[in-house]
């Protein structure tokens, strides 16, 4: 009888906990909502992100959920806002959504960990907005704790600073860290894109599938060190991204005073800027930076292609390149210490790129940077998100390409919407030929014949046409999709057999494409 209550109020503890590990969710819409609501559903949503930044509980099982409207100090904002670790998150997109900060010269999200022991104050995740006319859109100082945050699936534009600034300060000898990952987000009419300094500190950035254009200054701007007993340190990541149109560079930084970067650029496309990559290691007190480049395109940048200098030999810059172009550059390289240009082409023959004018640089059919990368490129994602390694020379043997893109013989070029023709590509020596088949679904595990891997379920394709095929332009045909909501959600995928003088058989299968119908 004694043991029962204490059974009772054990299990009462652990429900009691567990509710407050639970996650939780408020709702902010700046048309319906009103302060002096609960904030717990969308027909009791706050009115302000600023009240919900404090109201809200802490920590990331918390997701705010914002509706579609614009969110300014005219409709009762105050910036900076600052938020304890939520996540803050946009449920009709950035399309719809808009963080305005009405032209002042603050930060629209500030992230901060002050000094000394004090509670840092982020957001884990900020997703789906339009950050607009402010100093900043994102602002990132850890002076003491660690930060951890994520930026996705935003556009930002119109800022008087930087898009996002990243500051790993110091205090004493004890710098923040801040990690910071970014993906799928636009940058447009900013000073630098993402910008990210070190002192004392360190930190990771990592941007994914972001594209950075008409930045005044860069795409990426990095800096460590600002006094002779700072030890900045630095690491970031770029992944499937594009820099078109920065005035000074699409990456650029410095390393001085003890600090030092290292960075990576994988399936990144750099062109028309001021410089593509331009770095340097001004002075002589230990700093060091290196920049590794994997299958990416450096072109037509009115300045250097990569630029990466130290100030002298103990001052290191060092920059490799592996299954990349680097063309029409001015130079293509000024680098102190070039580690390595595996399965690159770096100033030698024409790429044959579809229109540089332009800016599409894919390869047409017969570039030499077809199936010459780096073999071990398999499995990774072009720039396009298209899946390597294909058969771009159609000789059945599927190789990755050197560059941003990876060539497709076969090539989806509409979006599947129904009531639209649906348009394919193809690819091939000039005078030839390609069967075109089809299967309802997505491909399955490639079968091995002796045309190269075929993709399609081999007990229900079918023909879908017989087509020429030409190097440049590509032979395009189109099918009209009927406009019938039943097909919505299908998923149709096509493979060609095309004639090739280098296959063993005289023919090749193409890559696979897949195409979901959509409303």
């Amino acid at each position: 009888m004694i043991q029962r209550p204490r059974a009772r109020l054990g299990l009462l503890f652990l429900l009691l906990t567990a509710s407050r590990a639970r996650a939780a969710d408020f709702y902010v819409d700046v048309v319906n909502g009103n302060d002096l609501a609960t904030g717990t559903s969308p027909g009791n949503a706050w009115k302000t992100l600023t009240h919900a930044s404090g109201a809200a509980t802490s920590g990331s099982a918390t997701t705010i959920h914002v509706a579609s409207g614009t969110y300014s100090p005219a409709s009762g904002e105050t910036f900076p806002l600052q938020f304890d670790f939520q996540r803050l998150v946009s449920d009709q997109g950035s399309n719809l959504t808009m963080l305005d900060g009405g032209f002042g010269s603050q930060p629209l999200i500030a992230m901060t960990s002050p000094r000394g022991s004090g509670t840092p104050k982020g957001l884990a995740l900020v997703q789906g907005f339009t950050l607009q006319n402010s100093g900043s859109g994102v602002d990132v100082s850890a002076n003491w704790n660690v930060i951890d945050t994520a930026v996705t699936d935003c556009r930002i534009a119109s800022m008087t600073t930087r898009g996002i600034r990243v500051d790993n300060g110091a205090f004493g000898f004890a710098g923040g860290v801040v990690h910071l990952l970014v993906e799928r987000c636009a940058f447009e009419s900013v000073p630098d894109g993402i910008s990210a300094s070190a002192t004392f500190g360190g930190g990771t950035v990592t941007v994914v599938d972001s594209n950075f254009s008409l930045c005044g200054h860069s795409g990426v701007d990095l800096f460590v060190g600002s006094n002779p007993t700072t030890l900045g340190d630095l690491t970031f990541t770029l992944t499937r991204c594009k820099f078109d149109t920065n005035s000074f560079a699409g990456v650029s930084g410095i390393a001085t005073n003890l600090g030092s970067w290292t960075g990576t650029l994988q399936d990144c496309l750099l062109v028309h800027n001021g410089a593509g990559i331009s770095t340097s290691a001004p002075n002589g007190l230990g700093n060091f930076m290196r920049i590794d480049c994997v299958r990416c395109t450096i072109a037509d940048n009115f300045g250097p292609g990569a630029r990466v200098l130290g100030a002298t030999q103990q001052v290191h810059g060092e920059a490799s390149f592996t299954s990349t172009i680097v063309q029409g550059n001015s130079p293509d390289l000024d680098v102190s210490n070039v580690t390595g240009t595996a399965y690159s082409d770096i100033g030698g023959a024409d790429p044959l790129f579809v229109d540089r004018v332009h800016g599409v640089y894919r390869l047409q059919f017969g570039s030499p940077c077809i199936d010459a990368g780096d073999p071990n490129g398999v499995g990774t994602l072009d720039i396009a998100r298209v899946a390597r390694s294909i058969d771009g020379d159609l000789d059945t043997v599927e190789r990755a390409d050197i560059g941003a893109y990876e060539f497709t013989p076969l090539r989806l070029v509409t979006s599947g919407k129904i009531g639209t023709p649906l348009r394919l590509e193809s690819s091939g020596e000039m005078g030839g030929t390609s069967t075109v088949y089809f299967t309802r679904g997505m491909p399955v595990s490639p079968m091995t014949t002796p045309f190269g891997q075929f993709d399609l379920n081999p007990t229900s394709f079918g023909t879908l046409l017989h087509t020429g095929v030409a190097p440049f332009p590509p032979i395009g045909f189109q099918r009209p999709i009927p406009n019938l909501t039943v097909l919505i959600g299908h998923t149709f995928s096509f493979q060609g057999l095309t004639t090739s003088s280098v296959a063993p058989q005289g023919s090749a299968y193409t890559n696979v494409v897949s195409v979901t119908i959509t409303p």
